[in-house]
């Protein structure tokens, strides 16, 4: 994932990928993930990737993204991306977003999830 991060955002997220400065490298930060996952209460958690980008100019600095990639059904799925979420939050502030590449048939469900957290409804 570390050599195709650029695509791999500009391919599913272009929002974001329109926003970071593709031209500072990208730093992995898998080690600062690793120290969130120990001592989990519901056992040891496993992440794909958590990059540290730039901002281009009229931002506001730093950004980390932690990416998941899901392609088989896991029903810790959804508050592992939660938990994942907040420990990185406390870690860094607000300049933290977690995103998920499905690759099953969760998307649906994880859509319904999130409305429900918002207070929305995605299907509007």
């Amino acid at each position: 994932m570390d050599w195709m991060l650029p695509e791999a955002l500009r391919l599913c997220f272009p929002l974001v990928w329109e926003k970071i400065d593709w031209a500072i490298r990208h730093e992995a930060m898998d080690t600062e993930l690793q120290k969130l996952a120990r001592g989990h209460q519901q056992g040891p958690l496993t992440v794909d990737r958590l990059y540290k980008v730039r901002l281009k100019v009229g931002e506001d600095g730093w950004l980390y993204v932690h990416i998941e990639i899901q392609a088989q059904r896991d029903g810790s799925f959804q508050m592992r991306m939660w938990t994942y979420h907040y420990r990185l939050f406390d870690r860094f502030g607000p300049k933290v977003i977690s995103l998920a590449i499905l690759a099953d048939e969760e998307l649906e469900r994880l859509v319904e999830w999130l409305g429900r957290v918002r207070g929305t409804n995605p299907q509007q």
